[in-house]
C-alpha cells in the first residue's frame, strides 16, 4: 500500500458514508455482481469534493501516479495468477478466491474480470 497523510474527510463523505458504503457493500455481497451495478456503486464517490480531497492527500500528480502504477502491478499480479489457475496451480486459485472477498484489495475488479473465468 501506499503511505499516505490522511486529512479531513470532505462534507459530502461524512454526509453519505454510511449510504455508500452500504450500497456498495450490497452490490459486492451479490453471488453474481454485473458489472453495471459494481460501477455505479463506486461511482458514488467520483464526487467533485472526494476527488479534491484525494488529491490533496496524495500531493497532486505525483500521488495519482503512484496510484495508478500500484494499481497496475495489482492488476497484472491478478492476471498472472488467473493464468497459473487455468493450468492447474490450486495455490494461484486461492489466492485468486481471497482477492475476491469483499475487504480485499481492487475486490470490485477481481469479481468482473477475475470470477467468471474461475472454474
Amino acid at each position: 500500500m501506499i503511505a499516505v497523510q490522511r486529512t479531513p474527510a470532505p462534507r459530502v463523505l461524512e454526509r453519505n458514508a454510511a449510504r455508500w458504503l452500504a450500497e456498495l457493500q450490497t452490490v459486492l455481497s451479490l453471488p453474481a455482481p454485473t458489472k453495471e451495478q459494481i460501477v455505479r456503486a463506486q461511482n458514488r464517490y467520483r464526487h467533485k469534493g472526494v476527488k479534491q480531497a484525494l488529491v490533496a492527500m496524495f500531493h497532486g500528480i505525483r500521488g495519482r501516479r503512484e496510484l495508478i502504477d500500484h494499481r497496475s502491478r495489482y492488476v497484472k499480479r491478478l492476471f498472472a495468477l488467473l493464468r497459473f489457475a487455468q493450468q492447474g496451480d490450486a495455490e494461484a486459485a486461492v489466492l485468486l478466491r481471497e482477492a475476491l472477498q469483499p475487504d480485499a484489495e481492487y475486490c470490485a475488479f477481481a469479481r468482473v474480470y477475475i470470477q467468471p473465468h474461475l472454474a
